[in-house]
This record gives C-alpha cells, structure tokens and sequence, in this order.
C-alpha cells in the first residue's frame, strides 16, 4: 500500500491544490498528511464538499474531495447538477466501508 504522504505528493505533483472532504478513519492518513501540510478544508456532508470542491475550481485551483463510500450516494445530486452541468472536474478519493462484511451494515 501506498504511504499517506507518497499519495498527497503525487497528487500535488500533478497540480491538485485543493482537498476538502469529510473525516473518514480509512482515509484518517491522508487526512493527517493533508492537514499537516495545511491543505485541508474539513467539510460537514459529502455534498458540501463537493461544492467546495467546485468553488475552489472556479477560483482557478485543482480540486480532490474524499470521502467514504456511503457519502458517495449523498454527494451525487450536487455532482451532476453542478460537476457535470458546468463541466467542472474533480477528483473523488472514496474509501470501501464494509469490504469483505468486516464494518456495520449501514456501510455495505
């Protein structure tokens, strides 16, 4: 597995300089790695950070949103009526909750 810092810097690497999501203990390294270097913006919903996400691309910056993958359904009307309508990219980092039965049922 790749190392919580080698991913935030490869991510920075190819241009992307804006990360917001919401707290998610699977993604909890990349989340401390990112507030360390203080590029984190912490977001209530998945939602919100999704439209955070296309704030920041309006204001010229690359954004990257995290979340688990249960915010993944939370987060889809935001992304097609304003990522998708307005052509705005951004990268979504989704974790697996509940891979292999191993988390409570609401993350399957």
């Amino acid at each position: 597995m790749i190392e919580s810092d080698a991913f935030v810097q490869a991510l920075q690497d190819i241009g992307v300089d804006f990360f917001t999501g919401v707290p998610d203990s699977i993604l909890g390294g990349i989340i401390a790695e990112l507030m360390e270097r203080r590029l984190y913006t912490p977001a209530v919903r998945e939602d919100e950070a999704v439209a955070m996400a296309a704030g920041a691309y309006m204001a010229g910056k690359i954004p990257a949103v995290l979340m688990q993958n249960s915010g993944l359904g939370t987060s889809l009307n935001t992304l097609i009526s304003l990522n998708y309508i307005y052509h705005q990219p951004c990268i979504l980092i989704v974790s697996w909750r509940g891979h292999g039965g191993k988390d409570a049922p609401e993350h399957l």
